[in-house]
């Protein structure tokens, strides 16, 4: 089906030295597709003889993964499965759940972050530190060093936080920021059993939810790095190594977050109350070239997640007849800077939190070594071999001074080679320094 849709049309040339032809058609389609309809049949097994009824996908990365689900259920199922629901959640959202200095010191360690002290704190806990005379005064008395690298210093944050919750208690804003969250996912869950769908690995704004709600909140995950004994999380894929980049992880987040998020909207800030109910606050997303891209990828990642239901339909299950890893290996591949990087050095994903610039969305490449390769030595033909006789030293003989050093040397790997010619060779050099002494 993939070679069909490949070499449709006899006249697009395609260079055999990629893997994709550079085409970001192509990712969406031959790549991303089949892991997007593999990622989609896994969740359905796991959720349509559940007691759910809803399923929530969180934004923005879940976009695809969303409309792949109510495609199926709609042409398969009779919508017949857990109602899917796109609703808007973020780290940035959540923020104000860390209500206590407890909860606000748990966010050093979920968010690595490159930012500097200053931004760390303002973007994170909110707290500006050129207008706010208690922040101002604590900086003084800890001497800390805001324009310092965040992730480097922690433990500064973390003494600075502590005294600074000790002052400033938990304001007015902050809770009805809480009370707006909670009325927003009450509104649409509707009472009802349901779980949550996410692209992440630790489930965090999970967490957080739960907590604030007081409820138990089944996670289902395309990926997950292992830090908790109990979670209640599924996941599609268990973090791992990468096959083609040794010590490195199976894929870089941003690199399949940004294939399949929504390009088209920003990440949800919070949330406000209108007249009749609570709303997620969201903008439109600036279009640049990485959007368009996206959204070029992502429309044929839905074409092959349709023309294979169209074939196959109610065989479609057969897509995880084997194992997963025919759908997570070809993105290691491309993810580990080894072909098509003229059309992949052009997607670049943004995370404030993480750092206030750009950054690529696959592995840097791979350094040339630095070691020099020693030249092969001629093969001698077996008759011209049999009439040479093998020299006890080097063919290349050195200076006079350094003949006996290169000599000693020759010989002592040569009788290294076993125990009993090393123990011969040890005796005789302990009883040649004692008659030089």
């Amino acid at each position: 089906m993939i070679a069909n849709k490949l070499f449709d049309n006899p006249f697009v040339p395609f260079d055999h030295k990629t893997s994709i032809n550079n085409s970001s058609a192509l990712l969406g389609y031959y790549i991303f597709g089949p892991l997007v309809l593999s990622l989609t049949h896994w969740l359905i097994q796991n959720t349509k003889n559940s007691n759910y009824e809803k399923i929530l996908f969180s934004s923005r990365d879940s976009r695809v993964v969303f409309d792949v689900y109510n495609y199926i259920n709609d042409t398969l199922y009779n919508h017949q499965l857990p109602k899917s629901v796109y609703f808007y959640i973020s780290r940035t959202a959540t923020l104000s759940a860390y209500n206590n200095k407890a909860l606000k010191g748990t966010l050093l360690s979920l968010y690595n972050s490159k930012l500097n002290v200053k931004k760390f704190l303002d973007y994170v806990f909110d707290i500006d530190v050129s207008n706010d005379r208690i922040a101002k005064k604590l900086v003084q008395e800890l001497k800390l060093n805001l324009s310092a690298d965040s992730s480097k210093n922690k433990h500064e944050i973390s003494q600075f936080i502590h005294k600074y919750y000790d002052f400033a208690s938990c304001s007015n804003e902050v809770n009805k920021k809480n009370k707006y969250l909670i009325e927003y996912i009450t509104s649409i869950t509707e009472n009802k059993k349901f779980a949550v769908f996410d692209l992440g690995a630790r489930g965090t704004s999970r967490d957080i939810l739960a907590d604030l709600m007081g409820i138990d909140i089944p996670l289902f995950m395309f990926r997950e790095r292992k830090h908790k004994c109990v979670n209640d999380i599924n996941s599609y894929l268990v973090d791992t190594f990468n096959p083609f980049r040794r010590g490195l992880r199976v894929f870089l987040p941003s690199f399949y977050e940004l294939l399949l998020s929504d390009a088209l909207t920003s990440t949800c800030y919070g949330y406000e109350k209108s007249e009749s109910a609570v709303k997620p606050i969201i903008f439109p997303s600036e279009i640049t070239a990485t959007s368009l891209l996206t959204l070029k990828s992502q429309v044929y990642m839905k074409e092959f997640c349709k023309d294979y239901v169209s074939l196959f339909k109610g065989k479609w299950e057969y897509i995880n007849s084997q194992t997963r890893d025919a759908f997570v290996y070809p993105l290691s591949y491309l993810c580990s800077n080894t072909t098509d990087q003229l059309l992949l050095n052009q997607y670049v994903a943004d995370d404030p939190l993480y750092e206030d610039k750009h950054f690529p969305v696959i592995y840097p490449p791979l350094k040339k070594s630095t070691t020099a390769t020693k030249p092969v030595k001629k093969i001698i033909p077996n008759k011209e071999q049999s009439k040479t006789q093998p020299s006890p030293v080097p063919e290349s003989v050195p200076k006079e001074a350094n003949l006996k050093r290169n000599t000693f040397i020759y010989f002592k790997r040569k009788f290294y080679k076993s125990e009993i010619t090393k123990i011969i060779w040890d005796k005789g050099r302990e009883m040649y320094v004692k008659y030089l002494n």
